[in-house]
């Protein structure tokens, strides 16, 4: 059991837990119906608001539920492409939440830090995903004392 408990390491725990896909999509989520279609970025503030030119642009159109009214904050949600493009890529010790269709954001942004902000976890959500990887942590810890 001893040389088991040598054999543990942050990187197996990370990829162990990454191995899971209700994890990798619980990331997804906190990051895209958890943040950005509240309109808040990965630090936790408010990105901006929706005009009245917007609004009378879009008026009787839903974007997945909710419409673009004036004053609301921007969701980022018109087609889905942007909310359906996000993976996660497992590190040595972490992991990387990445948009493969962040580029088109640009066009509204005009630079790709200012995207890069959108793409990632609060403090808030971090304390959500930690309560929910720590029995996956558990298990690899177990799993490999026991092996």
């Amino acid at each position: 059991m001893i040389e088991n408990a040598k054999a543990l390491s942050l990187e197996g725990a990370f990829r162990y837990t990454l191995s899971d896909k209700s994890i990798t999509d619980y990331i997804i989520q906190l990051n895209t119906d958890e943040q950005l279609f509240e309109g808040v970025d990965s630090q936790g503030r408010q990105v901006g608001t929706y005009s009245e030119y917007t609004e009378k642009l879009n008026q009787g159109r839903s974007f997945g539920g909710k419409a673009k009214i004036a004053g609301q904050p921007w969701f980022f949600y018109d087609t889905g492409d942007f909310f359906n493009s996000f993976y996660i890529k497992a590190e040595k010790d972490s992991f990387v939440i990445i948009a493969t269709d962040a580029d088109k954001m640009q066009d509204l942004f005009g630079d790709l830090e200012s995207v890069d902000v959108l793409i990632g976890l609060t403090p808030e959500s971090r304390e959500l995903l930690i309560v929910e990887i720590l029995p996956k942590i558990r298990e690899y810890v177990l799993e490999k004392l026991l092996s």
